[in-house]
């Protein structure tokens, strides 16, 4: 295979390459998938789980001012922390790059990011959005097939991701702020679920960090599931005018769950907009692993939980608990 660097004269046919099969990707998981394919809930490799952007002037706010400055954070969970990773992207206007992009970035580090400023009413023309398109490869060499104007991530255990993330210009007085998660109230079988350390996963449990303690399941026996409620406050959704004629609308609510080992229920959970509760809440089931899976001194097993407001607002939290053998 022949490959070359990952730069500027080149990076023009691999990011329209890439917007292809990031909507071909999309296609096949709004579809679904058969049971013998790995849950999407599931983190058996460095994996992007969502993307944030906010404004350099107020992080809190997900709309993007023409000229402003910002930077997209990418949410990455992996199989080992830290891991390094390599990137690079196009920003574009509108949602593909079918011309020359407005700016073009790379970077390496632990956590994917890019810097960039939003393009003025001339540059934007008649696009109301934005997308960052590009690639992530973890724990490998960032490059570029010369024949497939693909990008290619190389190396022993090497992941790669293509991306594609549309930020919304704010052209007027409204505008959109991300939900906030790290004051909700997370429960893990009834008890408060509070921020705690975050040990590696699949490490030994260490029972000086206080993580709560979920037992592995008994070998033939069936599994003991464990329910995981969020309570989503009044900083999470937004009233917006949406609809036509325009009318005030509270924000629904997605929640993303993923989980490094055992099954989650469901991938997806919601908050609709109808649920106007100032404590809406959302419960999902978690199934911990065999206890052919767990070693004698336990198991360390991450959980993350992603919430949109599906208009561009995003936040993250993250819990780690152990399983221990029967």
């Amino acid at each position: 295979m022949s490959t070359r660097p990952f730069t500027s004269e080149n990076t023009m046919n691999a990011i329209q390459r890439i917007a292809v099969t990031a909507l071909v990707l999309t296609a096949m998981l709004a579809a679904g998938c058969g049971d013998s394919f790995t849950p999407v809930s599931y983190v058996e490799r460095a994996r992007v789980l969502g993307a944030r952007v906010s404004a350099a002037s107020d992080p809190t706010r997900a709309w993007i001012k023409p000229g402003e400055d910002a930077t997209v954070t990418w949410l990455m969970a992996a199989r080992r922390d830290p891991t390094p990773m390599a990137w690079a992207f196009a920003l574009c206007p509108g949602t593909s790059c079918s011309d020359a992009p407005l700016a073009m970035m790379s970077g390496q580090g632990t956590v994917p990011a890019a810097t960039f400023t939003m393009p003025d009413g001339s540059a934007l023309g008649s696009a109301r959005t934005v997308s960052l398109l590009g690639a992530i490869c973890a724990d490998g060499t960032l490059g570029f097939d010369a024949r497939s104007a693909l990008p290619t991530c190389t190396g022993d255990g090497a992941s790669d991701t293509n991306v594609s993330f549309t930020i919304t210009a704010q052209l007027g007085d409204g505008t959109n702020h991300h939900p906030v998660l790290a004051d909700d109230l997370l429960q893990l079988d009834g008890a408060d679920w509070t921020t705690g350390p975050m040990p590696p996963v699949d490490s030994a449990c260490d029972p000086t960090t206080g993580l709560p303690l979920v037992g592995a399941t008994p070998d033939g026996q069936k599994a003991v599931k464990h329910a995981i409620r969020l309570v989503s406050d009044g900083n999470d959704r937004e009233i917006y005018l949406g609809g036509d004629p325009p009318a005030p609308t509270l924000e629904e609510l997605q929640l993303s769950q993923f989980t490094t080992a055992g099954t989650l229920d469901h991938h997806f959970s919601e908050i609709p907009a109808t649920d106007s509760r100032p404590d809406a809440d959302v419960t999902v089931d978690w199934e911990p692993p065999a206890a052919k899976d767990v070693g004698a001194q336990g198991l360390v097993v991450q959980l993350h939980f992603v919430a949109r407001d599906m208009r561009g607002g995003i936040d993250w939290i993250h819990r780690a608990l152990c399983v221990i053998a029967p």
